[in-house]
């Protein structure tokens, strides 16, 4: 199974948990995920049905696979350092 960030069964798991990776301030785990059963359930069937991969997930996730076919891996790049980052705490902006 794939999802539009080519994420196997296996690092699905730790897709759904940034604290796994350390990841618990940073932009990418206060994003908004997909429910986890709905794309179980999408992988399943798609698998069931012989396809070889599924973009699961909501809308926006299928819309970002498409975007992320014809986007320069720079800019992918770019994009997921800043998601990646850490969020600094309002009293580390000087003063």
């Amino acid at each position: 199974m794939l999802t539009g960030r080519r994420t196997t069964a296996r690092g699905l798991r730790g897709a759904l948990s940034p604290s796994r990776a350390g990841m618990d301030d940073t932009k990418v785990a206060r994003k908004e995920k997909d429910d986890p059963a709905k794309v179980a359930r999408q992988g399943f069937d798609a698998l069931m049905s012989g396809d070889d991969k599924v973009v699961a997930g909501s809308f926006k996730n299928r819309v970002e696979a498409v975007v992320a076919r014809v986007l320069p891996d720079s800019v992918k790049a770019k994009q997921h350092r800043t998601l990646a980052e850490r969020e600094d705490d309002d009293s580390d902006h000087g003063g």
